[in-house]
C-alpha cells in the first residue's frame, strides 16, 4: 500500500515500477502528473482511482499491470500516451472518455479482454498499433472525427462488425505492405461517408455484409 502526499505533485519515474505485492494507492488531490512507467509492471493491482487533478498521464505508466480490471481517467487527460495500457490483459473496459482527442501508438496493445470498442467523436489520431494484439473486438466504431489512423492500428486483432463513418479518409487505413491488416465479417458505412476510400475492402477474406 502507498499513499502519496500533498507534496506530491507527479509520481517520480518508474517509482512503484514492478511492485508485486502493490495492491492499493491513494493519491493527494495535489497530484497532477504521473510520471514514465510510475506504475508498470505492478501486477497486484486490480483497480486504481485517479483524482481530477490529474492533467498528464506518461507514457508506460500502467505498462504490463496484467489484472488491472478497471480504471477511469480523470476529465483533464486528453491525451492516451504510446504504451500507457498496453498488456493490460485484464482490463474489461477501455478508459478513452470524451474528452480524449489522441490514442498513441500500443496505448492499448495486448488488452485482450475488450469485448466492443467505442472511439468516442473528438479523437481525431489513432497511433501505430494502438489496438493491436487485442483479440477479437464484436464491434468497433470509429467517428467522423479521425482523420488519422495508421494502417498496424488494428494489427492482430479480429473485427466481426466495423462502423466507419471517418468521412475525411480518402484511402484505406488497414492497407501497408500490399495487403490489409484488417479483415472484417460486417461493414456499416456512416452518414459522414459520401465516397468509400481507395481499397478500403480489399482482400478482406471474411467479409460476408456491408
Amino acid at each position: 500500500y502507498i499513499s502519496f502526499g500533498d507534496s506530491i505533485s507527479r509520481i517520480p519515474t518508474e517509482f512503484c515500477g514492478y511492485m508485486q505485492r502493490l495492491t492499493k494507492v491513494d493519491f493527494s488531490e495535489h497530484v497532477t502528473t504521473i510520471g514514465y512507467g510510475a506504475f508498470q509492471g505492478c501486477k497486484a493491482l486490480t483497480s486504481i482511482t485517479l483524482p481530477e487533478t490529474i492533467t498528464d498521464i506518461e507514457e508506460r505508466a500502467f505498462y504490463s499491470c496484467s489484472n488491472l480490471k478497471e480504471i477511469t481517467l480523470p476529465e483533464n487527460i486528453t491525451r492516451i500516451k504510446a504504451y500507457t495500457f498496453e498488456g493490460c490483459t485484464s482490463l474489461t473496459k477501455l478508459p478513452i472518455t470524451a474528452n480524449i482527442n489522441r490514442i498513441d501508438e500500443y496505448a492499448f496493445s495486448e488488452c485482450n479482454q475488450i469485448s466492443s470498442l467505442v472511439i468516442p467523436e473528438g479523437v481525431d489520431t489513432i497511433g501505430n498499433s494502438a489496438f493491436a494484439y487485442c483479440g477479437t473486438f464484436t464491434s468497433v466504431h470509429i467517428p467522423n472525427s479521425v482523420t488519422s489512423l495508421s494502417y498496424s492500428s488494428f494489427s492482430n486483432t479480429d473485427i466481426d462488425s466495423l462502423y466507419w463513418n471517418a468521412g475525411q479518409m480518402q484511402y484505406s487505413p488497414f492497407w501497408g505492405e500490399g495487403v490489409s491488416e484488417l479483415d472484417v465479417e460486417y461493414i456499416s458505412f456512416g452518414d459522414s461517408i459520401s465516397r468509400i476510400p481507395t481499397e478500403f475492402c480489399g482482400y478482406m477474406q471474411r467479409l460476408t455484409k456491408v
